[in-house]
């Protein structure tokens, strides 16, 4: 049966970048701590109260950098720009 994925975004932050060798093939990897339980505002602004699991994933999987900017009660705000154009 063919898998049907689903694509979604996923916000993390990496902590470092590695390269590691197997064999003949050299890959360049990404150590990440994902976002948990991301909601929106209401105001268009993705929010977010606690840093999930944490994985190694390949760079290619990373499309893009966003920031984060600490909120009150111990709350993130998820800044990315995507779709906006900078002059």
């Amino acid at each position: 049966m063919p898998v049907d994925f689903e694509e979604r975004t996923f916000y993390g932050k990496i902590k470092y970048y590695f390269v590691h060798e197997y064999g003949n093939t050299i890959s360049m990897l990404a150590y990440i701590v994902w976002v948990r339980d991301q909601v929106d505002s209401g105001h268009g602004i993705r929010c977010f109260r606690n840093w999930g699991a944490q994985e190694v994933v390949h760079v290619s999987a990373i499309d893009r950098c966003v920031g984060f900017f600490k909120l009150a009660n111990n709350r993130y705000a998820i800044i990315d720009c995507e779709g906006q154009v900078a002059l």
